[in-house]
């Protein structure tokens, strides 16, 4: 498992690794859903799952995050039980 603190590390560490899945924190900074945005434009993030994290309950939030390409989106906290 890697991580990544921000956008700025998230983005190149996912080109670079092409991980299986990714576990993307809706309010990360340089933003959750922006991330999610820059993955699906490109050729190489496009088939990657994104599960989002979020501690919203808020189902127009969840909405949104499906309607941009989230293969699902979970509450927090989230155990690994759950995946």
């Amino acid at each position: 498992m890697l991580a990544a603190l921000d956008t700025i590390q998230g983005f190149p560490l996912a080109r670079r690794v092409l991980p299986d899945l990714i576990l993307l924190d809706l309010h990360m900074p340089g933003g959750g859903l922006i991330m999610l945005d820059h993955l699906k434009k490109t050729s190489f993030g496009s088939h990657i799952p994104v599960i989002i994290i979020t501690a919203s309950t808020d189902s127009a939030v969840w909405e949104q995050c499906m309607a941009e390409g989230a293969e699902a989106v979970h509450a927090k906290p989230l155990t690994p039980s759950m995946l």
